[in-house]
């Protein structure tokens, strides 16, 4: 088994990418990089060295590796793989920072990972910021895969929860969202599975209800009001969204006591 040896990083800022390509290399290599993070998945057998801990790399593994560290690679052969050299800020150590180990075993999503490692060389090419924030995507996926769950929420995704909320009466296309904090539609709905265990139109759909539910129970707004405050285009529309998230419908909600009493 790998030693699980940990690195600090801190993801709350977008990386700064030097560099991402494919390689191939044979022989014994051994490298330092001073400033440069470096970021690696692999399609061989290998024997990787890390700071004094020893690695088995097979066909599946990535690794991360802090800046300033000692490496040593011991090929098999000719073996080719995809490499990404970036840099963090460096702001005061918070307790926001991640603990993050040297190697992952990816095997069970080695094509994912591989794709997103492969779409990010490509668009180093032609748009390096949309690069930057396809790597900032996968480290965090790196941190929430290393954790089986993801230890905070991924800022794009609070950004997202944001306008969700203070855009309950307007039109929310999932492609859109997405497109504007950052992220693919895949993994904007990856990140809302894993933080709330629905895809981004159920929970679309769930807190519409409950805007619904409170205004119709703390306020004596008309039915129509309420729902254009949610986007039902009609009362009869309305009605069934109220029903089908919260199993009543919105009379039952309007005639509670704490409405009687006021």
């Amino acid at each position: 088994m790998p030693i699980p040896l940990l690195f600090p990083i801190d993801l709350t800022q977008r990386p700064h990418l030097a560099a991402c390509a494919t390689n191939l290399h044979s022989g014994t290599e051994r490298f330092r990089l001073a400033q440069h993070w470096s970021l690696h998945i692999y399609q061989y057998h290998a024997r990787l060295t890390v700071a004094a801990a020893p690695f088995d790399i097979v066909p599946g593994s990535m690794t991360l590796v802090p800046p300033d560290t000692p490496i040593e690679y011991r090929y098999q052969g000719p073996s080719r793989h995809i490499f990404a050299h970036f840099t963090l800020p460096s702001p005061a150590p918070t307790p926001s920072q991640l603990a993050l180990p040297v190697f992952y075993d990816v095997r069970r999503d080695f094509q994912h990972f591989e794709q997103e490692m492969e779409a990010i060389a490509e668009a180093l090419l032609l748009n390096p910021l949309r690069a930057e924030i396809k790597l900032w995507d996968l480290l965090w996926e790196l941190a929430e895969y290393a954790h089986n769950t993801a230890p905070q929420h991924h800022p794009s995704l609070e950004k997202a929860l944001h306008l969700i909320e203070s855009r309950l009466s307007e039109d929310i296309s999932v492609t859109a969202l997405a497109r504007e904090v950052g992220l693919s539609h895949n993994h904007l709905t990856r990140l809302f599975r894993q933080a709330t265990g629905d895809t981004v139109v159920a929970y679309v759909r769930h807190q519409r209800a409950e805007r619904a539910k409170h205004l119709l129970a703390h306020t004596t707004m008309p039915l129509k009001v309420i729902a254009a405050q949610i986007n039902s285009a009609d009362l009869q529309s309305f009605s069934a969204l109220i029903k089908k998230e919260t199993g009543h419908a919105p009379s039952h909600w309007r005639q509670k006591p704490d409405i009687e009493a006021q």
